[in-house]
């Protein structure tokens, strides 16, 4: 690939988006202090199209879920918005209370559960299925198989489909279809389509 131009990064990939926002300067290429190319960008109309691949890598667990999306992930959507909603809420309990009868509404009398349930999507503590084993599966056996097969995808081992995930019938369906999809059009386009919609 020729490159319009070279840029340095560091271990965030962020400083590499905004530089290829802001030039629009075609193919782009990172390189490390060490001169190596970490990855490639291609900006059109001040838009990244192109992530780097271990980036992409961080986001997207061995079975093709979106961590990134995952309300347990520690750096993800949820927990960020969730923190900012608890904040935002600050001493809500009192006037919960209040507003069941000064608005007539008995639905702030389930506040309390609300609260419980926003303090755990607050609390999120999981650093994504490539750094630790899943908090949400207890039973997943993808990391552990995809270490030992030596493959960052289900799709790229030569057993897939297999039944040696560990899921129900329903996440092992819905893991086989991503990973199909990810072998047919590629990891990076299918993580561009998918990186700003819901997990859920």
């Amino acid at each position: 690939m020729k490159c319009n131009r070279n840029i340095i990064v560091g271990v965030s990939l962020r400083v590499f988006e905004v530089i290829a926002a802001i030039t629009g300067q075609g193919l782009i290429c990172a390189r490390d202090v060490m001169g190596k190319t970490v990855g490639y960008l291609h900006s059109v109309n001040r838009k990244v199209i192109k992530m780097e691949y271990e980036e992409i890598k961080n986001r997207l667990a061995p079975c093709g879920l979106h961590c990134g999306k995952c309300f347990a992930f520690s750096d993800g959507d949820i927990v960020e918005s969730s923190r900012q909603l608890k904040a935002s809420l600050g001493n809500f309990d009192v006037y919960a209370e209040r507003f069941v009868e000064l608005l007539d509404q008995p639905v702030f009398k389930k506040y309390p559960a609300f609260k419980e349930m926003l303090d755990l999507f607050s609390m999120a503590g999981c650093s994504g299925c490539r750094k630790e084993n899943c908090k949400l599966f207890k039973n997943c056996k993808v990391r552990s198989c995809s270490e030992q097969k030596g493959v960052d995808f289900c799709f790229q081992c030569s057993d897939f489909p297999c039944g040696n995930t560990g899921f129900d019938e329903h996440l092992n369906r819905r893991s086989v279809a991503i990973n199909r999809q990810m072998a047919q059009i590629g990891i990076e386009k299918y993580y561009d389509e998918i990186k700003d919609e819901p997990r859920y």
